[in-house]
């Protein structure tokens, strides 16, 4: 029987979960330092003496990262070796062993070891190296001082992205590649519990005296490992009809990240599949394919490194603008590849399980300053109808008058484009007037493609707490309402919705901004308790855009239940109800 391919997938993702949201929260820290009082006079000075303060926070941070981390590690690697010793029982029909009553040997302890130590090394590397990185910002930023502040912003930006990109540490293997952080991390404890597995196959063969083995076969396989499927091998190279094992890993078999095992070969009983040549072309192709999917998750990842260390508006719009543009080639690659599964965890920065107690400082869910805003709803009296066109408003007094706290920026604005933000703003407060107070909203106003992206409707922006509107994508109501009908169709986005949700969606980001978006999780976990309906299944009920991250979950649900506020059998309206936001 061949060991499992997905052998403790859960703990590798974990690993890789861990350290991806260790990376994120730590490139948040230096973002932070190197931004406040960056007006301020003597900031230079005042940065250069936060140093030991960075350091001291940056290893709380790794601290907690390893005491997640390691226990699991090592349960992990003593497991994968019990599990390789029986799956060799179960190929000759052996009793399986007790888990517990298998005796782990001491190179497998050593290989236990070396594993928690190369993951702490990495510890001083990411120490050493952000420090340096701090000093180059805050180096980079100063020789431009006496060009202004704006300067020092713009040289302490290029600084803050070029670390962003690079990472919180980079790490060079054998074969001379470069691994950020979180992906390191994953492939080390990887590829040291496949090898514990596969050591503890052999070694169990090895005592009951078989000496072939067979490696297993694998969609999608790498140029390294396809000369290898299905080859018959010897363990201890002394069969003159079989290679040896040693040649084939000489020659790369089990590589980092390798997926491909082993299992008993018994001549005459054994059957051994050889590929078709159509089989093998499908499958340099598919390899080829899911090189893409990696290299666009790596690419979503670092435009959203560069959006969270943003210094200033302009900076977080371009970076929002290229995750959007890598986002959309995903899923291009995906539709055109059904067996691709789309991996949004690879996708994030920072993910839903988070590092539990990393940041005392976090509050867990607390409930936003009230904003004053009109007590009591004003029913709108303008119209997102086309029967309207010639009536001049006088938007600008009447969004000050009825909404005071949003800025909202009417100039270069047309009569429809007022009209939508109006109505939708009109639509939250008849649900209920409290929404609105809760939000981090701020502004809303026009922007183009440079922004936002030449396929993009509108965006929030959490820096700054604005809403920014596509003038063109946005500009008239034939094309809106014909473009969003057809991504209703298509279930894009929800269903009994009308193009005054692209509006509504956006201000639910503020909202969700507004509980430290803590809303979705917590939805989400009341829903499963009561065995409701599963996340994967919620999300994909409400839309396909839903499915893109937990932000998106929460604004496409908010948008659904603003228009149906009474319809519980939509997914959306009843993720919504099942937040404390309405209780």
């Amino acid at each position: 029987m061949a060991i499992s391919t997905e052998i403790n997938k859960q703990l590798v993702q974990d690993v890789f979960r861990t350290y991806n949201d260790a990376e994120s929260i730590m490139l948040e820290k230096v973002m932070k330092r190197v931004k406040r009082g960056v007006q301020q006079e003597g900031w230079t000075e005042i940065k250069y003496n936060d140093m030991v303060s960075l350091r001291q926070d940056l290893e709380r941070t790794l601290l907690r990262t390893e005491e997640l981390t390691n226990g699991k590690i090592h349960d992990s690697i003593i497991k994968a070796y019990q599990q390789g010793v029986n799956s060799a029982n179960l190929d000759y029909n052996e009793l399986p062993q007790i888990l517990k009553d298998i005796k782990i040997p001491a190179n497998i302890q050593r290989l236990v070891l070396e594993q928690q130590n190369l993951v702490k090394g990495t510890h001083f590397n990411i120490l050493r190296t952000t420090e340096d990185a701090y000093r180059d910002i805050i180096g980079e930023a100063s020789r431009g001082t006496g060009l202004g502040v704006e300067t020092r912003k713009q040289a302490a930006q290029h600084a803050l992205n070029r670390f962003a990109d690079k990472g919180i540490g980079q790490f060079v293997d054998k074969a001379g590649r470069v691994w950020q952080l979180a992906s390191y991390v994953e492939m080390a404890t990887r590829t040291t519990i496949a090898k514990a597995a596969i050591q503890g196959h052999i070694d169990r063969q090895v005592e009951i005296g078989r000496d072939l083995v067979m490696i297993s076969d694998h969609d999608n396989e790498c140029p390294i490992c396809r000369p290898w499927e299905n080859a018959v091998l010897s363990i201890s190279g002394n069969d003159p009809n079989y290679p040896s094992l040693q040649s084939a890993i000489d020659a790369g078999l089990f590589h980092p990240n390798c997926k491909h095992t082993l299992t008993g070969y018994i001549p005459g009983l054994s059957k051994v599949v050889k590929k078709t040549p159509a089989q093998n072309e499908r499958d340099q192709q598919g390899y080829l394919d899911t090189q893409e999917q990696r290299y666009n998750e790596r690419m979503i990842r670092k435009w959203k490194k560069r959006e969270q260390v943003a210094l200033t508006d302009q900076a977080q719009f371009a970076s929002a603008g290229k995750v959007k543009q890598w986002q959309s080639k995903q899923r291009d690659l995906i539709n055109r590849n059904p067996e691709l599964r789309r991996k949004y965890d690879r996708e994030s920065i920072r993910n839903r399980q988070g590092i539990k107690g990393v940041e005392k400082s976090i509050p867990k869910i607390i409930k936003p300053p009230v904003t004053p805003i009109a007590p009591t709803p004003v029913k709108h009296v303008l119209s997102t109808d086309p029967e309207y066109p010639d009536k001049k408003w006088k938007y600008s007094k009447q969004f000050k008058e009825e909404f005071p706290g949003i800025n909202v920026e009417t100039d270069g604005m047309n009569d429809f484009q007022a009209s939508l933000v109006y109505k939708a703003l009109n639509d939250i407060n008849d649900v209920d007037p409290s929404i609105l107070r809760n939000a981090s909203l701020k502004k809303i106003a026009l922007s183009d493609s440079g922004t936002l992206g030449a396929d993009t409707y509108a965006g929030y922006f959490h820096k700054s707490q604005s809403i920014y509107i596509h003038k063109e994508n946005m500009g008239s109501y034939d094309t809106l309402k014909r473009s969003y009908a057809s991504d209703v169709a298509s279930k894009f986005h929800p269903q009994n919705t009308d193009y005054t949700s692209l509006m509504i969606h956006e201000i639910g980001h503020s909202v969700d901004d507004g509980y430290k978006y803590s809303l979705v999780n917590e939805g989400i976990g009341n829903l499963s308790k009561n065995k409701a309906i599963s996340s994967t299944e919620l999300k994909k009920s409400i839309s396909k855009y839903a499915t893109e991250n937990d932000k998106e979950t929460f604004a496409e649900a908010f948008a659904q239940y603003i228009q149906n506020p009474n319809n519980d059998s939509l997914a959306g309206t009843k993720l919504i109800k099942s937040t404390k936001m309405f209780k």
